[in-house]
């Protein structure tokens, strides 16, 4: 009985003669702001470990989205080796030219196989047969109870299998390379990693613990289904919004206080392949109003978040099925009831052993019971409504400031266990506020509103103070001696003041033909074969998808190409001189145009757009020609609330932190340079096939 305790006590006398290290991503933690604000400061923590160490700017990967630089930081490799080229890859279903996401796909797999349902029938009829020969003395009875037995078995295996599922919907991670999580689990290193971004479904590892991060979908599998429910007018009984959010019609009768019409829709039962739908009945209580999901009551409270709900998505009559969380808000009680409702969230408590948001389960019970239910999307930040103006500031404050708090909190419990020797926890609420209010930074934004700005004070440094105190918790209550202590960043920010339309520059240019189709919206047009279908792809040379991606219409790539290979670098030689060459109000727009072929190496340089475009600071490709839109101008202000952005920058332009408790050489860091130096610091033997190496050796 002694025996684990010893082991459990040996393991952490070993961690503790040796160094560990901590590593703090913190997504778009900009190099400009935080040198700017350490001077001020205003971020006593990081200027001391600056100061005591070594800071500098870290050089995101091209193009510079938060996908393509995390799987660089945490493999050591450049996007042409680890696949992941941006948040959308190119997918070709039917011919039709689909964007989808990057990190993950949905895979059918059989699950009741032909040879499974004729072991079930013939372990029936042995049965009935082996009940034959123990009765062979008494005939009559052997026969009665064999051939009743039997029957009863062949209907019992019948059954069962009408109530199983013929195949699942799995995902499967696409990041090629091994990720440092799991190169130091082979090592026999320890690592545990908070929030670990394009890891999703966890990996299995024999010494570390894991929770996934950006990629995580919600149980409909998308990045993020939200919805806002009136009990009111909505002109048509419904509308999708740009950024992939509903807005749907509540029914309240005249003098009652229930409401009906709320359903929260899950994944698609694997019997039927429809949408599972759970009810959810709300009655105006008072100044809130009160949720019922199957048997659990909730209040909610004007202007406030709930607390995460439970919500069980059945099928079948075995009872199988997944369980959610899912958080509602009370926007309005008068003159009628408004509700948002977040994505729903795997339940890390409750997970699905081909979908796991962790490593082990268990990990996620443990996390749970630590510091409650959590939300495991891994954009949980509620950045999306608020980007179609269908929640206020206090809402996605609100929504943010918790995030980070639960997630400081359940960083700082995991420093104090003794099971690992490296300890990665991912932050991303700085990024997620800077996309939404750069604009109170920047005066020249053309929705610079300075009372407003004035009104929510500087919510971008309130962000990066979090982190800051972090930091110092970190150094003063964690660290002992011969630990290091790594703050990266998978990319810095720039000002989002105007948005380009490429898909509209490529046909003034004669390059792309089609006609005009409206505006997209990610519910209608990402993982939809609609996204280009009014493109005439016997006139097209090139078309953008994605941030900043112009694909060349190849002849060797589409079955509608008409590029041949020959003419395909000449085509793109003059696509980039001319895009070089495009102004606006006087000024430069685009500063760098990368051709895929010779920045990138590696088995998936094949799956990259052929040119990867780099904007100036300012200028940021349009929402609309991210899915193939184009029926908006070349360059015109961007009005949005989201003004701020790094997507298809110029890399150098936007570059990240990277702070270390020891000296680090000087010379030019890059993300492929993370993981290189982690090996480094553990006094591991480099890797082979890296493209980065490490930053301790200097350059």
């Amino acid at each position: 009985m002694l025996r684990p305790w010893i082991a459990l006590l040996l393991l952490s006398a070993s961690l503790s003669a040796q160094g560990r290290v901590l590593m703090l991503g913190v997504d778009g933690m900009d190099h400009g702001l935080t040198k700017q604000w350490m001077s001020e400061g205003k971020l006593p923590s990081l200027a001391a470990l600056a100061a005591d160490g070594s800071f500098k700017a870290l050089v995101p990967s091209n193009p510079a989205q938060s996908p393509t630089s995390w799987a660089s930081l945490t493999t050591g490799l450049n996007p042409g080796a680890h696949g992941i080229q941006g948040f959308l890859r190119l997918s070709v279903e039917d011919g039709q030219i689909v964007p989808a996401m990057s990190m993950a796909e949905r895979r059918e797999q059989p699950m009741l196989t032909g040879g499974l349902r004729v072991l079930g029938y013939l372990g029936a009829f042995l049965t009935g047969a082996l009940f034959l020969w123990i009765l062979r003395k008494r005939r009559r009875l052997a026969a009665m109870v064999a051939c009743g037995l039997g029957a009863l078995l062949l209907l019992i295996v019948r059954w069962l299998f009408a109530s199983l599922p013929e195949t699942i919907i799995r995902p499967e991670n696409l990041r090629s390379g091994v990720a440092l999580w799991e190169a130091l689990d082979a090592d026999g290193v320890p690592v545990t990693s908070l929030g670990a971004p394009c890891a999703f479904p966890a990996p299995d590892l024999d010494h570390g613990h894991l929770l996934c991060g950006l990629g995580v979908p919600d149980l409909q599998g998308s990045p993020g289904s939200w919805s806002l429910w009136r009990a009111g007018p909505v002109a048509g009984g419904s509308r999708v919004t740009q950024m992939g959010g509903k807005e749907l019609t509540l029914h309240r009768q005249v003098g009652s206080d229930e409401i009906e019409g709320l359903t929260l829709v899950g994944p698609n039962n694997p019997l039927d392949g429809e949408r599972l739908v759970v009810p959810v009945a709300l009655r105006v209580d008072g100044d809130g109003v009160v949720v019922t999901v199957a048997e659990r009551q909730v209040r909610l409270e004007l202007g406030r978040f709930s607390e995460l709900v439970p919500v069980n998505f059945e099928w079948g009559e075995l009872g199988a099925g997944v369980r959610g969380l899912v958080r509602f808000r009370l926007q309005q009680i008068a003159p009628h009831v408004v509700v948002l409702v977040k994505p729903i969230n795997v339940d890390a408590a409750h997970q699905v052993p081909f979908a796991k948001v962790t490593n082990t389960m268990e990990f996620g019970v443990e996390l749970t019971e630590r510091g409650g239910a959590f939300e495991t999307l891994g954009w949980a930040t509620a950045t999306n409504p608020y980007q179609d103006r269908l929640i206020d500031d206090g809402a996605l404050l609100e929504d943010a400031r918790a995030l980070l708090t639960r997630r400081t909190a359940m960083t700082l419990a995991a420093a104090e266990l003794d099971d690992w020797r490296v300890l990665m926890s991912v932050l991303s609420t700085p990024d997620r506020l800077q996309h939404m209010f750069w604009r109170d930074h920047d005066v020249e934004h053309p929705a610079h509103d300075a009372a407003e700005a004035a009104k929510r004070g500087d919510v971008i440094l309130e962000s990066y103070q979090a982190v800051d105190a972090l930091v110092g918790r970190l150094r003063h209550e964690i660290m002992r001696d011969g630990d290091v202590l790594l703050v990266v960043s998978d990319h810095g920010f720039a000002p989002f003041r105007q948005a380009v339309n490429l898909n509209r520059w490529l046909a003034e240019q004669g390059w792309l033909v089609g006609r005009a189709d409206g505006e997209r919206s990610l519910d209608k047009h990402l993982d939809g074969a609609g996204a280009f279908a009014h493109i005439d792809w016997s006139k097209t040379k090139a078309f953008n998808m994605g941030l900043g991606r112009i694909w060349i219409n190849r002849e060797s790539r589409f079955e509608h190409g008409i590029v041949s290979d020959a003419e395909a670098d000449p085509l793109m030689d003059e696509i980039c001189r001319r895009l070089l060459a495009l102004r606006h109000r006087g000024d430069d727009v685009v500063c760098s145009v990368s051709k895929a072929s010779e920045i990138y190496r590696g088995a998936r340089v094949g799956e990259s757009a052929d040119l990867i475009v780099g904007f100036h600071r300012g200028y940021r490709v349009s929402w609309n020609a991210c899915l193939g839109g184009m029926d908006e101008p070349v360059v015109f202000d961007n009005m949005t609330r989201w003004s701020g952005d790094h997507c298809s920058v110029d890399p150098e332009l936007v570059p990240g932190v990277l702070f270390s408790s020891r000296t680090v050489p000087d010379g030019v860091a890059h993300v492929v340079d993370v993981y290189p130096t982690l090996r480094a610091l553990l006094e591991l033997a480099p890797a082979d096939g890296l493209d980065g190496r490490s930053l301790l050796e200097g350059r």
